[in-house]
């Protein structure tokens, strides 16, 4: 508590000492409404001077109010949302005011052309915003293609990272996305530019997140859609290559009718997928092990999900959702590895079958109470989760003899069964002072519960027999309680976003060898100052206090074998690590920007490759915790409109990292490099075509690096029957390559050659159609409160 005091103080003093800087701007502010009076949310509202250049610019709130800053002068006022005829006025400013309700009327025919539009990227205190309506740059894309163009964002491999940080999150209209990588992807392909009213890239989240957030955060806000009546839209995407086929049809629907909102989505997708790879490793002790392995991956997923808002009267409203999710796979593998030791070699060879199966259910229920006009609110959410996800695995080794050259099978077999249980609840005030401050707080409950079992057998004569050396039955529960304060406030020039997030855990195995128990604190500060009268040129400073958690998946001692040297092992002795992070932000012009920052981490987490000390052979790749991993990096964004039809997206980031792998070693240092650079061509007759590269210099990730790949694609799209139908075209990984992976320690050094899917040629179609019966209305979605902790139930690859 008297940290708490502490940070409010704090917080006061720094708005006290820069109302003088404030004194050169003054404020305009009003609510933008329909022709029944009904506040529009996320209307782009923007100051322009007499040569259209952009003084000021933002999105109005739920409330449909806005707050502009701007020094004395003569202005254009411009609002504009879509479905509504764009409002614009003179406005003189040399106070501070409020101008009241602003009106928008009905655009039957919907909007043809902005002549106006605000700048495409800003920079607030503590994000990035992408500003997609109305942006003639982001017309035609897709959500993905938007968020590559967003500073900081890099996807690779199905992966989405801030900055370099993995495990961002992705909330769309204020609820996570929670699917595996590649699903997330595909959803996020199927969402068009025209659909989206604005991108916002959170590098380093906030007190009201939970400190498990270090990843960061990407808020997809979607525009307003019908008033009353039906609205949906039905996808297929369809892709290809050598080894590899992709298909994935969705459907969603939304329902409103007066204060009642019904919405729901399903989908299904099949995939599969042909890998090859070759290895060679050199041991100082003087043995040689050359291998190769072919595995065919075949998976099927679906999903469904549905829920209602219910808006009890003008200040409450209740909502509840229940989501389904499964996913299923299907691999074999065919794998031969050779041991040489002077002379003498070893040969062995293995056939592998793994079936696993992964369900999700979820249910939600939010209350929320609107306490004032201004935008104050208090929130209650709970939420439950419950998974499970068997996993039977079938294993044939065979091992031909060196000197008697007599063959020797080995047959077995495991069943592996994990279950998860999550519940949270969530209580959250926000109170609005004024259009400058806003003050949040709130207290959050979680239980986890998490429970591992395997059974091993091997063929003993003709019968199967318990391996009691490898059979588990261990579990894990956890309970996190959270309280949070923050504050922002808006004052001319200066911007102060700031908070403190309190955590205390507790943490019990099933056995009770293993408790826990420990309180942190994560402080949050970010500070923009505009080093320009008209807010053109300006400054962001950022810091935060994060935790990561380890996955309940890299804490079963779950393995799984990959060849007769190679093994995959889950590790129940890891520890939650902590970031500090620190950037600095320039922004040139509105929309150029660039960040130096780093990102200390105290028992980083990483995937790492070791010796077995029980098989100096065999390598295990396994999550352990780092003593020590910083990152310092830069970071450039440069988007550029060269025509009207021609625009361009340029991201440049460079990365020195820092890490001890094991306490007694000398820190290794690295220097990586990332670019990625997009072109948009906009045609006469609805056609566009984008271009996209990318390239990645000397990434490493603990003791593994991969060699530099670099590709390219290219996009053909046509706009159908009323924009309402988009068909696209896409060519994928244009230059062939295969992946290259060193893994090095001083004892050993493996080289991989590895030919997977996603970096082959492929061809991409796609079609969706977007239908609507009825006006004007935004669809509405239950918030979520266990989003962050639903990451930790995932799959093997999601811990980083």
């Amino acid at each position: 508590m008297r940290a708490v005091k502490s940070l409010v103080l704090s917080l006061m003093i720094m708005v006290a000492a820069t109302v003088s800087a404030a004194a050169q701007r003054y404020t305009l502010s009003g609510r933008v409404v329909s022709t029944n009076n009904e506040p529009i949310a996320y209307a782009t509202v923007i100051l322009t001077q007499e040569n259209n250049a952009q003084v000021a610019g933002s999105a109005t709130n739920s409330e449909g109010e806005f707050s502009l800053s701007a020094p004395k002068g003569d202005y254009t006022l411009h609002v504009t949302f879509i479905g509504y005829v764009p409002h614009k006025s003179e406005i003189s400013i040399s106070e501070s005011k409020n101008i009241g309700d602003i009106t928008l009327e009905d655009d039957a025919e919907q909007i043809q052309e902005v002549v106006v539009t605000a700048q495409l990227i800003r920079r607030e205190a503590d994000r990035f915003v992408v500003d997609v309506a109305n942006s003639p740059i982001a017309l035609g894309k897709d959500g993905e293609e938007l968020l590559k163009s967003a500073p900081g964002i890099w996807i690779q491999d199905d992966k989405i990272s801030i900055n370099g940080a993995s495990g961002s999150k992705i909330y769309l209209n204020d609820r996570e996305v929670k699917l595996t990588d590649a699903q997330l992807l595909a959803y996020i392909r199927s969402l068009r530019a025209e659909d989206i009213q604005r991108i916002e890239v959170i590098p380093q989240s906030g007190a009201d997140y939970d400190a498990a957030s270090s990843g960061g955060i990407v808020k997809i806000t979607t525009k307003r859609r019908l008033d009353s009546g039906l609205m949906g839209t039905a996808a297929l995407v369809v892709g290809g290559t050598k080894g590899m086929y992709n298909v994935m049809p969705s459907v969603s629907l939304n329902y409103n009718q007066g204060n009642l909102n019904l919405y729901g989505r399903t989908w299904v997708g099949t995939n599969g997928n042909f890998y090859e790879s070759t290895e060679h490793t050199d041991y100082t002790a003087g043995s040689v092990i050359d291998a190769a392995s072919t595995m065919d991956d075949k998976s099927k997923w679906g999903g469904a999900n549905i829920g209602f808002v219910y808006d009890l009267n003008d200040r409450h409203s209740i909502g509840a959702e229940v989501q389904f999710n499964h996913y299923g796979s299907n691999s074999a593998t065919d794998t031969w590895s050779e041991h040489q030791l002077a002379e003498l070699v070893t040969r062995s060879d293995g056939d592998y079958i793994s079936k696993s199966h992964h369900n999700m259910t979820t249910a939600t229920f939010n209350y929320i109470y609107k306490l004032d006009d201004k935008g104050s609110k208090l929130k209650f959410i709970g939420d439950y989760t419950h998974s499970k996800s068997p996993t039977y695995n079938d294993y044939v080794d065979t091992i031909l003899e060196p000197i008697t050259l007599i063959a020797r099978d080995s047959v077995y077999r495991s069943t592996t069964l994990s279950s998860n249980n999550l519940a949270t609840a969530n209580l959250s005030l926000e109170k609005v002072l004024s259009p400058k401050v806003v003050l949040r707080a709130g207290l959050k409950y979680t239980y986890n519960s998490n429970g591992n079992r395997a059974d091993y057998e091997y063929i003993l004569g003709e019968a199967w027999t318990p391996n009691a050396d490898k059979n588990y039955n261990i579990g894990y529960s956890e309970n996190i309680g959270a309280a949070y304060v923050t504050a922002t406030a808006n004052l001319g020039r200066v911007s102060l976003v700031g908070g403190l997030r309190g955590e205390y855990t507790n943490f019990n195995d099933k056995s009770g060898d293993v408790t826990q128990n420990y309180f942190d604190l994560f402080p949050n500060a970010n500070i923009s100052y505009a080093l320009s009268k008209d807010g053109s040129y300006s400054i962001v400073a950022q810091y935060a206090r994060t935790i990561s958690r380890p996955s309940f998946w890299a804490l079963s001692p779950n393995e799984m074998k990959i060849s007769e040297y190679m093994i995959q092992r889950g590790n129940p002795n890891l520890k939650p690590s902590y970031d500090n992070s620190l950037s600095v932000t320039g922004v040139l012009k509105y929309k150029y920007t660039i960040t130096l920052g780093m990102k200390l981490t105290q028992n980083a987490i990483q995937q790492t490759t070791i010796v077995d000390k029980t098989n100096p052979k065999v390598l295990i790749m396994q999550h352990i915790n780092y003593p020590t991993m910083n990152n310092y990096y830069g970071m450039v964004n440069l988007p550029f409109q060269i025509t009207k039809w021609w625009s361009a997206n340029v991201n440049l980031m460079g990365m020195y990292m820092g890490q001890r792998i094991y306490p007694d070693e000398p820190i290794r240092r690295n220097f990586m490099g990332f670019a990625n650079a997009q072109m948009s061509f906009t045609l006469p007759k609805n056609y566009f075509i984008d271009l996209s590269a990318r390239y990645m210099h000397g990434l490493v990730a603990g003791n593994t690096r991969l060699k530099d790949m670099g590709n390219i694609d290219i996009t053909f799209k046509k706009r159908l029957l009323d924009n309402k139908m988009t068909i696209k075209l896409s060519v994928n990984n244009i230059i062939p390559q295969k992946q290259a992976i060193t893994i090095e320690e001083p004892t050993f050094k493996r080289v991989m050659t590895v030919d997977q899917p996603w970096q082959r040629p492929s061809l991409n179609f796609s079609i969706d159609y977007n239908f609507k019966a009825g006006k004007q209305f935004r669809a509405k979605s239950v918030e979520s409160g266990s989003a962050e902790d639903r990451g930790r139930l995932g799959g093997g690859g999601s811990q980083q």
